[in-house]
């Protein structure tokens, strides 16, 4: 996520803002809310038994 936070605030810096950031999943959900870099989650691959 480094590397998108930098790009983010790249892209800030140039008047660029992202209305939406979206990412994340099951496993990482709890880190992924704490970091506060993405706007939406996607989380839900364990119901569907998904091997990742």
């Amino acid at each position: 996520m480094a590397p998108f936070a930098a790009l983010r605030d790249r892209l800030r810096g140039r008047g660029i803002v992202l209305p939406l950031a979206t990412g994340g999943g099951t496993g990482s959900l709890a880190i992924d809310t704490g970091m506060g870099l993405l706007t939406e989650l996607q989380p839900g691959s364990y119901p569907f038994m998904d091997s990742q």
